[in-house]
């Protein structure tokens, strides 16, 4: 057997080349380090530059008409005057303070006195008869000795001197009182008695008596003021 080489492979061959492969760790992953993919121009790169330039001088254009525009006059709130209205009003009424009346005087009180105590003997004699017509000077003046007695139209002269007049159901007297006043007094059927004063001072003249108390008199210098 020929152990010589084929002449046809007696032809110079370069060398083979041997490129050296870089060293790949098995832990490293290319996902997140690969180098970006160059972005590709489509020869629209102007508009997003023009766009943001024509929008800032829109709002440059709004801003200048804003400030140029008339402001409004803010509001004022104010709380308006107080409005004064002139009104006339009535006077307020006077004050009307009563005024005492006068004191008896003990010339009067004593008249007075003289009457309610006929009064009260002649009630006692028609509680025991059933009539005023009992009453008489007579009997008075078994009661009230101290007092003297005139018949129904002559006249008192003094605060013990009573004239008397008498009916089944009414009983009257009058006193002239040292003022000068004539006092009457009348009861009616033995349940109330009522008072007054005038002239003439008789014992008929008292019928008139019409007061519920003791008028209070102004004396011998003018006529009695009536105090119901």
């Amino acid at each position: 057997m020929d152990d010589r080489p084929d002449p046809k492979h007696d032809e110079w061959l370069p060398p083979a080349r041997i490129e050296a492969r870089p060293y790949v760790d098995p832990n490293y992953s290319d996902v997140h380090n690969d180098p970006p993919t160059p972005r590709r121009n489509d020869g629209n790169d102007w508009i997003i530059p023009i766009a943001i330039v024509m929008a800032g001088v829109v709002l440059a254009v709004a801003v200048i008409m804003y400030r140029r525009a008339p402001q409004p006059v803010p509001a004022t709130y104010f709380s308006p005057a107080p409005v004064t209205t002139t009104q006339t009003l009535a006077p307020p009424p006077p004050v009307v303070v009563p005024s005492l009346p006068p004191v008896t005087s003990a010339e009067d009180s004593a008249a007075q006195k003289t009457l309610e105590d006929v009064v009260a003997a002649a009630r006692s004699i028609r509680g025991q008869t059933g009539s005023y017509a009992a009453v008489t000077s007579f009997e008075l003046a078994t009661m009230l000795p101290a007092n003297s007695y005139q018949p129904p139209t002559s006249p008192s002269t003094g605060p013990t001197d009573v004239s008397i007049s008498t009916a089944p159901t009414i009983f009257s007297a009058a006193a002239m009182s040292e003022t000068g006043t004539c006092f009457w007094i009348r009861d009616f059927d033995g349940t109330r008695s009522t008072y007054g004063v005038g002239d003439p001072c008789t014992g008929t003249a008292a019928l008139d008596a019409m007061l519920p108390t003791w008028p209070i008199s102004a004396g011998a210098s003018g006529a009695p003021t009536v105090i119901p």
